[in-house]
């Protein structure tokens, strides 16, 4: 298996990631199962706080809300499951827990979200071999900052998310 790393010397790759995407040079395509059928994009305002406790948090809030980021998640189903959608993600801004909010906040938690999810369905999830959130990056499109050139990078879904999905993407 190959490894990448995309980062500028002295940042973490997820900086990195996070200016490429806030600076609109990065696509990110990623692979979700939700709950259920219907799903469209979304492109409703975000608001990032902390709770009490010092948890980062994110809710979808009204347009014109002062404090509402501008972010953008385009949605199509992939493929059709028993009970659950593997949906084809791609976002257009960088927003903290992005995906998952927007998801979320319209009845199609993430299965095996444990922030923003339905708990029960996770629980039993869980038992049935789901150990974690159903959320994978499968491919980034960038220009390459020293060549120019249109870079794209590519990750199977991960074996312990594939074994869900009868006929793998």
């Amino acid at each position: 298996a190959e490894q990448y790393h995309l980062n500028a010397p002295g940042e973490s790759p997820g900086h990195t990631l996070q200016v490429f995407l806030k600076r609109h040079l990065v696509n990110e395509f990623a692979y979700a199962s939700v709950p259920g059928g219907a799903v469209l994009g979304y492109r409703w305002p975000l608001h990032k706080y902390l709770q009490a406790d010092g948890e980062r948090r994110v809710k979808v809030v009204a347009k014109d809300d002062p404090d509402g980021m501008r972010s953008i998640t385009l949605v199509k189903v992939a493929q059709r499951l028993p009970g659950f959608s593997l949906l084809e993600v791609t976002i257009k801004t960088g927003r903290t827990h992005q995906i998952r909010v927007h998801l979320a906040s319209q009845g199609h938690a993430i299965a095996g979200d444990e922030k923003y999810g339905d708990f029960d369905l996770n629980r039993r999830l869980h038992r049935h071999g789901l150990k974690r959130m159903f959320l994978h990056a499968w491919r980034l499109q960038f220009n390459h900052p020293a060549s120019g050139a249109r870079t794209e990078l590519l990750a199977p879904l991960p074996p312990d998310l594939a074994c869900f999905i009868p006929s793998t993407p």
